[in-house]
């Protein structure tokens, strides 16, 4: 049984006779503890063989599926005013101060989520910006070639329409950035909503006009500090997956290096995904700094 994806309970439960062609009830209820409100909960289920063969010594795993119980229910986080934060508007950046953190969102140079220093040490090393595209792997390049077919999100301009300072409706203070691309036939509302212990809310909306071609992908580009490369993660793993390609995943919490996250595959093509992820953990096992991304 795993809670919020760690693993609380294991029981071994012994034989399940079934003839060939039917099918059995198997209640799991027994082994079940008091389910928490706020967590969510899956069982993993391996079927083993009992006795050694010719094909397999006894504990060979020939089956297995895990089963979500119950999903997490939502928590109403608590505010606060931002009057401990110190906002100062330039020319060029909005700058957030609070304890431990500054906070910096160019309004020129492109805008986007510039800078954030956390006791000192730069986590941000390239702007956050909206991105649309991806590199081409062999199956584009030999294949339906998209960088002709969705040419215009291939070959864009983004451009930075305005940045406003404001309050969200919790009260917390939200800079609002704006931008525009292919001739304003698409725009982009980004919402940054930071509370006093530095925690960074991010809202994103993207709205397209009629006519475009598919869109290559949608998301947010940008890089952090090159020592997090270790990647703990709570969702479906611990090998890469795809939303046509996640059956045979497990939700768990998984902890990798980088490079074993990644797939080298011979030639160019996308690897390292995952999906349904909760959250994801950037760090430096020396050090145990990291950044914590999560999903509400």
């Amino acid at each position: 049984i795993r809670e919020d994806g760690k693993i609380i309970s294991s029981q071994l439960i012994g034989g399940i006779a079934v003839a060939p062609g039917t099918s059995v009830e198997f209640p799991v209820s027994r082994w079940l503890p008091k389910l928490k409100s706020s967590s969510e909960y899956h069982v993993d289920m391996k079927f083993l063989v009992q006795k050694p063969s010719g094909w397999a010594e006894s504990g060979f795993e020939i089956a297995s599926n895990q089963l979500q119980l119950k999903k997490a229910n939502a928590v109403p986080g608590k505010t606060k005013s931002y009057g401990k934060l110190a906002v100062t508007e330039s020319i060029n950046a909005v700058s957030v101060t609070g304890k431990n953190f500054n906070i910096r969102i160019l309004n020129t140079f492109g805008g986007g989520l510039f800078s954030y220093v956390y006791n000192g040490k730069e986590q941000i090393a390239q702007p956050f910006l909206p991105h649309f595209k991806r590199p081409l792997t062999d199956n584009d390049k030999r294949g339906w070639k998209p960088q002709r077919k969705m040419k215009q999100w291939y070959e864009y301009e983004l451009k930075q329409t305005g940045t406003t300072v404001g309050r969200s409706a919790s009260g917390d203070l939200m800079i609002t950035t704006n931008f525009s691309l292919i001739n304003d036939s698409a725009t982009v509302k980004v919402d940054y909503t930071i509370s006093e212990s530095g925690i960074i809310k991010v809202d994103y909306k993207l709205n397209v006009k009629p006519g475009l071609p598919n869109i290559p992908k949608v998301g947010m580009q940008g890089a952090i500090n090159r020592s997090y490369d270790q990647i703990e993660y709570f969702g479906l793993g611990p090998m890469e997956n795809y939303i046509d390609r996640k059956y045979g995943s497990d939700v768990g919490i998984y902890n990798q290096n980088i490079f074993d996250f990644m797939e080298p595959y011979v030639v160019p093509q996308e690897n390292g995904n995952r999906t349904d992820v909760r959250w994801m953990y950037l760090n430096n096992p020396k050090s145990k700094d990291g950044l914590l991304i999560v999903a509400d």
